[in-house]
Parts: C-alpha cells; sequence; structure tokens
C-alpha cells in the first residue's frame, strides 16, 4: 500500500512540476490524461482492495498529510520562481475553498473519532 501511494505522490508531484516548469522538461511530452487516467486506475484499485474499518482509521491521516502537502507543493514551486500554466496557485481562492473544505472535513472526522471513543468507554 506504501508503495502504491509513493506512486501517486511521485506523480502528482511530477504533474505539478510539469505545470510550474512547463519548459524545463521539453522533451518529455507526457500527457496529462495518461497521468489522470493512471491514478483513477490506481484509485479504483485501492478502493476496492481496501479494508473499510482500516481505511476509516486511515482516512484522516490521509486528508491532512495530503492537503499539507499540496500546499508544500504549491508554496515551494512556487518558491522556486515557478508559475503555474493552469492557474493553482496561493492567489486563487479555489486553492483555498479546497483546502478549508479539506480541514473542514479533518475536524468532521476527529470529533466523529472521539464520540465513537467515547461511546466505547
Amino acid at each position: 500500500m506504501r508503495g502504491i501511494v509513493s506512486l501517486l505522490l511521485l506523480g502528482f508531484t511530477f504533474l505539478m512540476f510539469n505545470d510550474f516548469f512547463p519548459e524545463a522538461l521539453p522533451g518529455l511530452n507526457v500527457s496529462k490524461w495518461i497521468v489522470l487516467l493512471l491514478f483513477l486506475v490506481i484509485f479504483i484499485c485501492i478502493s476496492v482492495s481496501a479494508d473499510k474499518e482500516l481505511e476509516e482509521h486511515r482516512t484522516l491521516k490521509w486528508t491532512l498529510f495530503s492537503s499539507l502537502y499540496l500546499m508544500f507543493v504549491i508554496i515551494g514551486m512556487s518558491l522556486l520562481g515557478g508559475q503555474s500554466t493552469s492557474g493553482i496557485s496561493l492567489d486563487s481562492p479555489i486553492v483555498w475553498a479546497l483546502f478549508l473544505v479539506s480541514l473542514f472535513q479533518i475536524s468532521v472526522q476527529l470529533k466523529r473519532r472521539n464520540s465513537k471513543k467515547s461511546q466505547e468507554l
């Protein structure tokens, strides 16, 4: 499972790098649709083989990690002097809205998890 997650993060980072610095890899002409299709297949494989009880425990960690990783990549690429060709930046209200939604989802999951623990006691 860790290998699949690492592959997803590597692919996501590559897509972000290609978006922020399209001139850096001119000879590498990888279609974004092929990479996105690969992500979709990997997500489907993960969801089919996932243990629901264990997955509920991992969802909170994954949501927190992926949200922070996304912000880290955007900040890092911006500090390196890149500019997104698709409009993904810290100035974009959509990026902030998605980040706030993920933080809200994390807080809801924490409340649900704490209420389950208190009911078990």
